[in-house]
């Protein structure tokens, strides 16, 4: 593992950012889902992405010492944009090629939607499987194990996974079912990177006692609709080796098993979507200073 933890500004724990040694930490809330964070009081500014709900937020201002509530982060504000004009009628003569192009679309949207299908049955098949049985694959001890050739998927809290999007920020790295929103599983692995390109072509091997493991945070929706965490700082085994960047994200394959009692396990490949840490803007001088 990298030796340079006492360098970061700040560094992601869990579902956290954990201040660095030096500055006072202070929370505050995400205003899209609500899940609360952590920064230090140097860090005003900052633009991050909630590894919640995926949304870009800027960190606020510390509160005032003694404050018992929590403040509420802000998202960036976007550029209003003037709306197009309406596109004027098209002239009879371009009727053959209008019905060309719609029959074009009609087409890509089937076979875009037969892959779509095609993805939920694997996903409903996953589901279908026996909640009690044990999950295929788990294992602690993943010496001599290969990744499976397949897309990153296995069971999380005893309910079958499969990753359909997957995030690296900075060093917090997030494989989510669905593409957006608050995910109804999720894994999280807190890395030790200031930026994500820094992760390119390293591998990580985890053991069962090893210590300094990287956090790693399992979440679920329950029966009621709450959502639930669990966080592991060891006692688990992981296999995780990256590939190098490229313009689409950065390709990737794990084997990590967890010591729950629902053997929760993710096993496979997929290619991250890079998010870099902005760095924060220039603090405007105190006026009572």
């Amino acid at each position: 593992m990298p030796d340079d933890k006492q360098n970061q500004r700040l560094v992601p724990e869990g579902l956290f950012w954990k201040a660095s040694s030096g500055m006072s930490e202070f929370k505050f809330a995400c205003p899209v889902c609500g899940q609360h964070l952590s920064a230090d009081s140097g860090s005003t500014g900052l633009q991050i992405e909630c590894p919640t709900c995926f949304q870009p937020i800027l960190v606020p201002r510390p509160p005032a010492p003694g404050s018992k509530y929590i403040l509420s982060a802000t998202q960036p504000i976007k550029p209003h944009l003037p709306s197009a004009p309406a596109p004027a009628p098209p002239a009879p003569a371009r009727k053959r090629g209008i019905l060309a192009t719609a029959a074009y679309a009609v087409a890509l949207a089937i076979v875009v939607a037969g892959g779509f299908l095609g993805f939920k049955t694997l996903r409903s098949h996953l589901r279908s499987q026996e909640p009690s049985a044990r999950p295929s694959g788990w294992t602690m001890d993943l010496h001599g194990k290969l990744f499976p050739n397949r897309m990153a998927s296995g069971a999380i809290n005893g309910r079958p996974f499969v990753c359909e999007r997957a995030v690296l920020q900075g060093g917090l790295l997030t494989l989510r079912e669905g593409q957006i929103g608050i995910p109804g599983l999720a894994v999280t692995i807190a890395l030790f990177a200031r930026q994500p390109e820094e992760l390119g072509g390293r591998s990580f091997h985890i053991a069962t006692n090893d210590t300094g493991a990287p956090h790693v945070v399992l979440r679920w929706t329950n029966d009621q609709g709450h959502q639930m965490t669990r966080t592991f700082a060891g006692g688990y085994a992981m296999k995780l080796q990256f590939g190098k960047p490229t313009p689409t994200g950065m390709p990737a394959k794990i084997y990590l098993c967890l010591p729950d009692e629902e053997h929760s396990f993710v096993a496979g490949s997929f290619n991250a979507e890079l998010r870099r840490v902005s760095a924060p803007r220039p603090r405007s001088p105190d006026r009572n200073s």
